[in-house]
């Protein structure tokens, strides 16, 4: 159940977002053990002078192809962190030539409470899930 907002600059076709989307996915089920059809993900794209995307002077050399993913989710276990950044960055630069350079991932944690998946219910608290 995290929910993937990925930002990244307009211009790029359809078979693109969804093999970013699928990529993620995968990367998702394998290092957070989510069941199929655990899926939420948002797209959102932006004008070139609509995304600033430093380097926290570690010295990566961010392109016009920079991706920011903002995961929301429950608290995962750090190996688990690890295991997913390293795969989303080596499954994206293998399947859309994206430079790791080019990819920032920041994972935000929230709980079962923090959830509604319509209805305006807490599937989570109330038994549905």
């Amino acid at each position: 159940m995290p929910l993937m907002k990925i930002d990244l600059r307009e211009g790029h076709d359809e078979n693109y977002i969804n093999t970013l989307l699928d990529v993620a996915y995968a990367a998702q089920q394998k290092n957070f053990h989510t069941p199929d059809g655990d899926r939420y993900q948002v797209v959102n794209e932006h004008k070139d002078y609509q995304m600033k995307v430093g380097d926290a002077g570690l010295g990566f050399k961010r392109t016009k192809d920079t991706i920011v993913f903002s995961i929301i989710s429950r608290p995962r276990e750090r190996a688990d962190k690890e295991a997913f950044y390293a795969q989303l960055a080596s499954e994206l630069q293998a399947k859309l030539g994206l430079n790791p350079d080019d990819l920032v991932v920041s994972i935000v944690n929230n709980d079962s409470e923090d959830w509604s998946f319509g209805q305006g219910k807490a599937q989570f608290i109330n038994g549905d899930l």
